[in-house]
């Protein structure tokens, strides 16, 4: 009995070991490229590194949210708001997915070039919030809009 007491708490203790080296393990997104996000390890330039000094540079271009440990993180949150290990992995996921998408940069959404378009946006948006759709004299409404020269 005490022999399997023992060999249980090895083989939790291996897999916290496991755990604990995949959170340790190197960043995702350790390749500059052209997309960076609060996931990815900020490249540190000869300017940058006169500036913070060589001391400082591998704590500077540590990224802002490690995405190992947070992930545990939220899932540890997510169980003890009641939640089963398989609804609190799919929560955490979900969470920094949109962190993800919200603070990468260039942001894939990017704004229309079309003045028909952008005027349709505007209002929209406008009118999310409340207000009344934008018409200036040269717009008095959808009609003459359409006649304003594309190239305008």
């Amino acid at each position: 009995m005490v022999e399997r007491g023992v060999t249980a708490l090895i083989a939790l203790l291996e897999s916290e070991i496991a755990r604990q080296a995949e959170q340790s393990a190197p960043y995702e997104n350790v390749e500059f490229g052209s997309t960076m996000s609060a996931f990815s390890k900020i490249e540190v330039t000869d300017i940058v590194r006169q500036m913070i000094g060589q001391e400082n540079e591998e704590l500077y271009s540590l990224p802002l949210i490690r995405r190992g440990s947070t992930l545990e993180d939220l899932k540890h949150i997510e169980r003890l708001t009641g939640n089963d290990a398989a609804e609190a992995d799919h929560v955490a996921q979900g969470i920094l997915s949109d962190v993800e998408v919200v603070t990468t940069y260039p942001p894939g959404i990017l704004m229309p070039h079309d003045k028909h378009q952008f005027m349709d946006s505007l209002n929209h948006s406008l009118e999310v919030f409340g207000g009344q759709p934008y018409y200036d004299e040269h717009m008095l409404g959808r009609a003459k809009l359409a006649d304003v020269p594309e190239g305008d």
